[in-house]
């Protein structure tokens, strides 16, 4: 368990120990390899809500720059953040939920227990207003300005995935008139606690060679 548990956070995938348990106590009865079982964990995370599974990253890091306005680069950071909600600020109107038309997407984040905007600066050709909400994505050494979190094709790796039912966004995705803002009051905003969950949702099938 310590192995499977130091490689998924190898990947940035920084997931509770005893969620991690319940998924493997899944798979017992069909004796699965080392790699078989991470590859379940994985895939179980993809539909998972990240309130129920992850441990908290947000939380540690200062997200905030010292000076208001200046980027900031966390170096050899990971993490693994879900799309609550997203929508194209570059563009007017209803073309804010379209394709088409110009585009800069902003992404409602969070890492199960924090939220922080994130900001397309360059087009991620995986991305799109209609992403299915509860997708994760994964990134690396990320860039805050302004609260939020720079976004490109080179630090930012979606694993795909989705969540039925997720809750509205603590924060609206849609900022305030005149565009002021770009993460003020989301990041460090915690989010409202759940129960958490007796069992984990069920496994993707497993077939073992």
């Amino acid at each position: 368990m310590d192995a499977l548990c130091r490689s998924l956070a190898g990947k940035g995938l920084h997931v509770r120990r005893d969620w991690v348990e319940s998924v493997c106590n899944s798979y017992l009865s069909v004796s699965p390899s080392p790699e078989q079982l991470e590859n379940a964990v994985f895939n179980t995370l993809l539909v998972s809500d990240m309130q129920a599974v992850a441990e908290p990253r947000l939380s540690a890091l200062n997200l905030n720059p010292p000076v208001a306005g200046q980027a900031r680069t966390l170096p050899g950071e990971r993490l693994l953040l879900q799309v609550d909600g997203i929508v194209n600020v570059g563009d007017e109107g209803d073309m804010r939920q379209k394709e088409g038309g110009r585009r800069m997407l902003k992404l409602h984040l969070t890492d199960g227990h924090q939220s922080v905007y994130g900001l397309e600066m360059a087009p991620i050709k995986q991305l799109s207003v209609k992403s299915k909400l509860g997708l994760k994505l994964v990134v690396e050494s990320p860039v805050l300005r302004c609260g939020a979190i720079m976004l490109t094709p080179q630090n930012t790796c979606v694993l795909g995935g989705e969540v039925c039912g997720l809750p509205l966004p603590t924060a609206p995705v849609v900022p305030p008139v005149g565009g002021a803002g770009v993460g003020q009051g989301v990041v460090g905003q915690a989010l409202p606690q759940q129960q958490p969950l007796v069992q984990p949702p069920p496994p993707p099938p497993l077939v073992v060679q």
